[in-house]
């Protein structure tokens, strides 16, 4: 009951592609206990799970927009805008490069710390939760 649907499908599938890219599509699965494995792997061992408190940190320079992301959990140094109290956030700016993040799945809570380069502002903290929507991140 199941295989004559999705067979019928895949072949749909197969011929809007050959019609709109020109190119053919296998829906063959070589090794899917594999790649199991390997998502099990990464999974059970990213960084977030391993050290669940550490701390990603901004640094920027007091009086301009410029700092960089330090990732606790990938070792990622990213230039990113710093607006303190404006828009884009950052939580926003820190959000797009924890969705990426090979170090995190994307259902936990990290924690970010501020710090001025010139040590002449206190360091602050900020979360952010990456369980809600993207555009919902502000209003956290």
């Amino acid at each position: 009951m199941i295989d004559a649907p999705l067979k019928a499908i895949q072949e749909f599938v197969r011929e809007m592609r050959i019609a709109l890219v020109g190119g053919d599509l296998s829906f063959e699965i070589i090794s899917i206990e594999d790649d199991a494995q390997r998502l099990m792997r990464h999974l059970m061992n990213r960084a977030s799970q391993k050290e669940p408190d550490a701390v990603s940190m901004i640094i920027y320079a007091a009086g301009t927009h410029e700092a960089t992301l330090h990732c606790a959990f990938c070792g990622a140094k990213e230039f990113l805008h710093y607006y303190p109290n404006g828009q884009p956030t950052p939580r926003r700016m820190v959000r797009s490069h924890f969705e990426t993040c090979h170090g995190v799945v994307g259902f936990e809570t990290i924690a970010v710390e501020t710090y001025d380069e010139s040590g002449t502002e206190r360091p602050q903290r900020l979360t952010v939760d990456l369980k809600i929507p993207a555009r919902e991140t502000d209003a956290s």
